[in-house]
């Protein structure tokens, strides 16, 4: 199972350079908009979703409204890691190739 994180900024930029920033984070948010799209996967299991997933959403996956699970066609287990990554590679390629600028694999204990 792969889970997306699709964090597309679509903002035009408009030229003002007036922000209140409150924390450091707030002001990487505001010089990544209109500037660059990415979409990250975060590769997970059903094993894991109690015990390292659901940390993904409840710190840095938070911040964005949309994580869909996408199940593919791979059995479970480490020994078929490469299938799974292989699997999600072209998923990304067949579905969101035109949505993003850069492409992230991260995994549910990053």
């Amino acid at each position: 199972m792969v889970k997306f994180l699709r964090v597309i900024h679509g903002h035009e930029h408009t030229g003002e350079h007036h922000h209140d920033f409150h924390n450091e984070d707030e002001m990487s948010d505001v010089e990544l908009v209109g500037e660059v799209r990415i979409l990250c996967w975060i590769m997970t299991g059903p094993s894991n979703h109690e015990k390292k997933a659901k940390h993904v959403k409840a710190t840095w996956g938070k911040r964005y409204e949309n994580l869909p699970a996408i199940p593919l066609n791979v059995s479970e287990g480490r020994n078929n890691l490469w299938a799974k990554t292989k699997a999600a590679f072209k998923y990304v390629y067949d579905n969101h190739i035109n949505d993003a600028d850069w492409f992230m694999k991260a995994d549910d204990d990053t």
